[in-house]
């Protein structure tokens, strides 16, 4: 089996046509489908169901579309890896964010490692904390940066530490009456549409503000914290925000929510697989390794 062959059937498995693959391909359409067929021998399945001028996957090409997309996933990783080292750079720490948080200090401290480990080289992503934390379940991330719940400990494979606690802040348009008060209370938020970053986003504090006699009305969710600040500014909504996330930007104003109740904002990584570099980042961003919660 072939590294060409897997990106063949890939390719075929998307486009669901042998004519479209090959032009993606670059090949002629009898050489695609010489090695589809090459492939399906070898595997001893047949990947596609042909009919007429109608092509399907079947249950075998499906499984085989998964595992064919993590192989070249880890080819890629790999390729990059070696790539990495012969530029001068012996390891590389892939860091997962959940919107905004710690901004700051996430900026200060990771240029604290660049300076105090030029070997180590940083990957940042932001995300949702729901496909962040699929993609370290993957292997995909070495660490996140995301708030803490209590739903954490049914995943027995993750450990953590928390790094600060916090309270929300309210995101209010410049202009808002909200803008020039020192606090807002939950009633007063309950009055306005609420901009939330993903179906996750604040969901303890909407139970609880529920709970009290206060629900709020969620105007939408949002894919990024961009999303959420445009759409503020413009005055469809507010939103919560954690206090470390709180970033200048035209047209935003951010006002204290009264509350006794603050956010726990961890580092997040696979049991047992607390690399050298995770370690160091818990020091540039001044935790002790040792204080892990599990």
């Amino acid at each position: 089996m072939e590294i060409r062959q897997l990106k063949y059937f890939l390719s075929a498995a998307k486009h669901l046509s042998f004519t479209t693959a090959a032009q993606e391909c670059y090949i002629v359409q009898s050489a695609m489908s010489q090695q589809i067929a090459a492939l399906e021998k070898e595997l001893g399945v047949t990947l596609f169901e042909r009919g007429g001028r109608t092509m399907a996957l079947t249950a075998e090409g499906r499984a085989f579309r998964q595992e064919a997309e993590k192989i070249l996933r880890q080819v890629t990783e790999s390729t990059v890896l070696v790539q990495t080292i012969s530029s001068g750079y012996g390891r590389t720490l892939r860091l997962g964010c959940h919107g905004n948080l710690l901004h700051r200090e996430l900026v200060s401290g990771l240029a604290r490692l660049h300076r105090e480990k030029p070997d180590l080289r940083v990957l940042v992503f932001q995300d949702m904390a729901v496909r962040l934390l699929e993609s370290l379940r993957d292997k995909e991330l070495d660490c996140v940066i995301s708030t803490w719940s209590p739903e954490l400990k049914l995943s027995r494979w993750l450990e953590w530490q928390v790094l600060r606690e916090e309270s929300a802040r309210l995101m209010v348009p410049a202009g808002h009456p909200l803008a020039e008060k020192e606090y807002v209370t939950v009633e007063e938020i309950a009055r306005e549409p609420m901009i939330l970053l993903n179906g996750r986003d604040k969901r303890e504090h909407l139970i609880r503000w529920a709970d009290s006699g206060n629900p709020v009305r969620v105007y939408c969710y949002a894919e990024d914290p961009g999303s959420v600040e445009v759409m503020v500014a413009a005055g469809f909504g507010v939103s919560l925000c954690m206090e470390s996330a709180c970033r200048p930007r035209e047209g935003v104003a951010y006002v204290d929510v009264q509350s006794t109740h603050r956010e726990k904002i961890a580092l997040i990584w696979n049991r047992g697989e607390k690399e050298q570099a995770v370690g160091e980042l818990l020091s540039v961003l001044q935790i002790d390794p040792s204080e892990m919660i599990i």
